[in-house]
């Protein structure tokens, strides 16, 4: 096919992601989930979705799209829950769609009448970690326990960088957040523990104006080991990290540590 042809067929399949447009709404309930990545999206997705009355999508802005709301208007017409939600990432906004200020997106979402879920995780060194075992094991998500099985000499340079880059992310995210009601949920509180989920859902669905429903995914924790038993160099890390405002994210407890999901 020449590149013509290719164009022509590129242009013509981003232009079918919006026929959905002509439907007719199926609903006014509408909700975001605004985070990053490794941070227990694809759980609390799953977890939401397990409500019948609910359809929560993935990433719908993994990727450049032309018209970003409309694509998103798009896919809510093309589902028939009641109560339609998606997740997005403040990166993916910065660096997929290329906006400059993702707050005004956020801004045009809330006037539009999605409720927003804010969904953080806290630990910036076990959050940055996670991002690091997802690429040396390839397991981005398992239904299995200990997938994460041996320890890892890991490059401190990066992890300190992408630890930085993360927190800059999350400096974003909150800004966007400005002036706007939301729901908080802290993934090391509200989701690393599988015991906590129902009582977690219930706050969620009772923020999204939906009756509570019991909830379940097969979603299980990929690690689950002490940060010491985990990486080889830890010393090394530990180093690096003292006298930093990381250094605080050595010191773990076991329940920091423990909890049964992803």
């Amino acid at each position: 096919m020449g590149n013509g042809k290719r164009d022509k067929s590129k242009t013509l399949r981003r232009i079918a992601a919006y026929r959905h447009l002509l439907k007719s709404p199926p609903t006014d309930e509408r909700f975001l989930i605004w985070s990053q990545s490794r941070c227990g999206t694809t759980l609390l997705t799953r977890l939401l979705d397990s409500h019948p009355r609910v359809d929560c999508e993935m990433e719908l802005l993994a990727r450049w799209v032309p018209w970003p709301e409309l694509y998103v208007e798009s896919q809510r017409r093309r589902v028939r829950a009641e109560y339609f939600g998606f997740k997005v990432f403040v990166h993916h906004l910065v660096r997929d769609q290329r906006m400059g200020r993702p707050k005004e997106f956020l801004d045009r979402m809330h006037d539009r009448g999605y409720r927003i879920i804010y969904l953080k995780r806290e630990n910036l060194l076990r959050h940055s970690l996670s991002q690091y075992l997802r690429r040396a094991t390839g397991v981005t998500h398992a239904t299995s326990d200990g997938v994460v099985s041996r320890r890892y000499a890991i490059d401190v340079d990066l992890l300190l960088r992408h630890m930085r880059d993360r927190e800059e992310f999350w400096c974003l995210a909150e800004e966007a957040l400005s002036g706007k009601p939301y729901h908080y949920l802290s993934y090391e509180r509200d989701l690393q523990d599988g015991r906590s989920h129902q009582r977690t859902l219930d706050g969620v669905f009772s923020f999204l104006g939906v009756e509570s429903a019991p909830v379940h995914t097969d979603l299980r924790r990929i690690n689950d080991r002490r940060l010491v038993d985990l990486i080889e160099n830890y010393d090394e890390l530990a180093a690096a990290l003292r006298a930093t405002p990381y250094e605080m994210w050595l010191d773990e407890t076991p329940s920091e540590i423990g909890g049964q999901k992803v």
